[in-house]
């Protein structure tokens, strides 16, 4: 958030602002995309750092919250999904530090986080394993696109705009046993389908999930 009269409250995010305003694109908008995509990927993950360090902190609480889902979404303006995905991210970052460096060398997206953050809160302290996980992830991007995907038009809103979606994994998910005999696939793919509930009934739906997490 700026500060009085726009000015940014730290040092910090005066460089980071002064930066994104001077950028400039240059000849290759494919490498930009792919580049600032990947800036991107990098700040979603430091504000989900942030975001499980306020969850654990209690603050959100103190200052009349439901939660900290409720919190991100009042103060910081972001999507109850979105505020979910940074939340649970940033909780489980402990549980897959091999991710987290695959995504800072460009390898994955904070998406493939989120969903192994999921897929995670199905299991039982130690038993999630991140490394199956991972290596789908790096399979899925370097699975090239179908011809048919590359030249089926996109379904469009009334205003022409290509319909938003969240995006997620192409083929199945490792398939191993969690504890309480639930398939991670089965699971994300509820929680995939939950996101989408998850904007129809913020006030309530974004809760249960946290609080839900917070029990186990």
């Amino acid at each position: 958030m700026l500060g009085e009269g726009g000015v940014a409250p730290n040092q910090g995010l005066a460089r980071l602002f002064g930066a994104l305003s001077q950028y400039e694109p240059g000849p290759d908008l494919r490498q930009d995309l792919q580049h600032l995509a990947q800036v991107r990927h990098r700040l979603d993950l430091l504000m989900a750092e942030m975001a499980g360090a306020l969850a654990s902190s209690q603050i959100w609480e103190e200052e009349g919250y439901v939660s900290p889902i409720q919190w991100l979404r009042e103060e910081a303006n972001l999507p109850t999904g979105v505020a979910c995905q940074h939340v649970g991210v940033g909780l489980s970052l402990d549980l897959m530090p091999g991710s987290v460096e695959a995504l800072e060398r460009g390898e994955i997206g904070f998406g493939h986080l989120a969903l192994m953050a999921d897929a995670a809160s199905f299991y039982k302290d130690g038993r999630f394993k991140e490394a199956p996980f991972l290596e789908k992830a790096r399979q899925q991007k370097r699975e090239p696109v179908s011809q048919d995907l590359r030249t089926r038009p996109p379904r469009s809103r009334p205003n022409g705009l290509c319909r938003s979606r969240a995006p997620g994994p192409r083929g199945p998910l490792p398939q191993a046993e969690p504890a309480g005999g639930r398939r991670p696939g089965v699971a994300l793919a509820g929680r995939q389908n939950q996101g989408r509930t998850l904007e129809g009934n913020p006030a309530v739906t974004a809760e249960m999930v946290f609080r839900s997490r917070s029990a186990t």
